[in-house]
């Protein structure tokens, strides 16, 4: 059953507000790959040895939860999507502009790798707004959301 068909199904389980699953899986793959994105910068900064703020120096570097710090949103953005929360975008977009903080935060230290890193931001940025497309709406002619 493709999404347009499952709109006039009054039996449909999702609400209002929710991704399609063509747009779930968009975003879920978009946030997967900004993860992975981080984890290749993570190795680049290892292999040429500039460190980020949020991983340190090689020896002696930050603790592993700060580490860890720039995936958080990407994860949080692929549990909501998971989950079936409502409003995966706005959550996204609030998760993007934290990856662009990171990103931010090392365009002084590390400015090639920044620049990686709020391009990052800026895709799963982009790519929350345009989820916000792919919702499901409220039926005009239903009295209660589901």
């Amino acid at each position: 059953m493709d999404d347009l068909s499952a709109e006039r199904d009054p039996t449909r389980t999702e609400r209002a507000g929710q991704l399609t699953a063509r747009w779930a899986v968009v975003v879920c793959a978009v946030w997967a790959g900004i993860v992975a994105g981080f984890a290749a910068v993570w190795v680049a900064s290892r292999q040429i040895g500039l460190s980020t703020w949020w991983l340190g120096a090689p020896v002696g570097g930050r603790s592993l939860p700060i580490n860890l710090v720039p995936f958080i949103p990407g994860v949080l953005v692929i549990a909501a999507v998971i989950l079936g929360a409502r409003s995966v975008w706005s959550v996204g977009a609030c998760a993007a502009i934290v990856v662009i903080g990171i990103g931010i935060g090392d365009l002084g230290r590390v400015t090639r790798l920044g620049i990686i890193e709020v391009a990052l931001g800026v895709a799963g940025l982009l790519a929350s707004a345009a989820s916000w497309t792919g919702t499901w709406r409220q039926h005009p002619g239903s009295a209660t959301e589901r």
